[in-house]
């Protein structure tokens, strides 16, 4: 939802909608902010939406983990 609100787009989008190709996008591709409509963010929110994204569960961020991210204590 974050990266929804941030930019107007999915980070793991397929213009036909098909769901495969999403859920390959989901499960291969990395989250990138190439898109013009990131030029104007901030690292930190960045930051935390990657963390959020991230496929190993292990390495992915917790609820404690983003309240306290200093996009959600800081920048806001």
């Amino acid at each position: 939802m974050l990266y929804f609100i941030s930019c107007g787009e999915f980070p793991f989008d397929d213009d036909q909608n098909n769901e495969k190709i999403i859920a390959y996008k989901i499960l291969q591709n990395i989250v990138t902010f190439t898109n013009v409509k990131w030029v104007n963010r901030t690292k930190s929110l960045k930051n935390l939406i990657r963390a959020c994204l991230e496929k190993e569960i292990d390495k992915r961020f917790t609820i404690d983990q983003i309240l306290n991210h200093d996009f959600l204590t800081t920048d806001c």
